[in-house]
């Protein structure tokens, strides 16, 4: 239905939260004017690029700065941070794990950026030891203000990281086992 609307609207995106508002979903126009959605691993990945840009610019990226996220996430976060030359740390699937760096870092005098993981959950800072969709929807509404400063929609933002960091094709792959031997073929 939003999608919708923004076509009836013409607006650029679509922001959008699942019901506890806990992950945040977009669709933005592509090159061709198209409403398309994006996925948890270029969200995620967009909006770090844009954290840690406006950080760099900010001169706020310092020693002890640090980003985190899960294991079953793109490789795109971390290449993104390597050229920031900020740490990223992988974890389990699963927010509580990025919560449990986030305490560990903290005792050491260190601050976290911001983390995520590819089903669409993120957080920015340590205010909220989960992940919070009204403050990434916040940021991510900054972060298409910062792209159209430079003439750019997410979109082209979005393809711009790609060029920069490499094209990346994903895909999701659920496998079922059921029953006792498949219980121990798991293990």
């Amino acid at each position: 239905m939003a999608v919708e609307k923004a076509e009836a609207t013409g607006a650029d995106s679509v922001i959008g939260t699942d019901p506890d508002a806990d992950r945040m979903g977009i669709a933005v126009r592509d090159n061709d004017g198209k409403m398309v959605l994006f996925n948890g691993n270029q969200t995620a990945s967009m909006m770090t690029y844009y954290i840690l840009s406006r950080w760099k610019e900010l001169g706020k990226l310092k020693e002890g700065k640090y980003v985190v996220k899960t294991i079953v996430t793109t490789e795109l976060i971390k290449e993104i941070c390597d050229s920031f030359n900020v740490p990223v740390y992988n974890v389990l699937t699963g927010f509580k794990y990025i919560a449990e760096v986030v305490k560990r870092k903290e005792a050491e005098g260190c601050e976290f950026i911001c983390g995520g993981e590819e089903s669409y959950g993120f957080n920015i800072g340590e205010f909220v030891r989960d992940k919070d969709a009204q403050v990434s929807c916040m940021i991510l509404a900054e972060c298409a203000a910062w792209a159209a400063d430079q003439g750019l929609t997410l979109y082209q933002l979005m393809q711009k990281i790609y060029k920069e960091y490499g094209f990346r094709k994903e895909g999701l792959v659920s496998v079922v086992r059921k029953g006792k031997t498949s219980a121990e073929e798991i293990q």
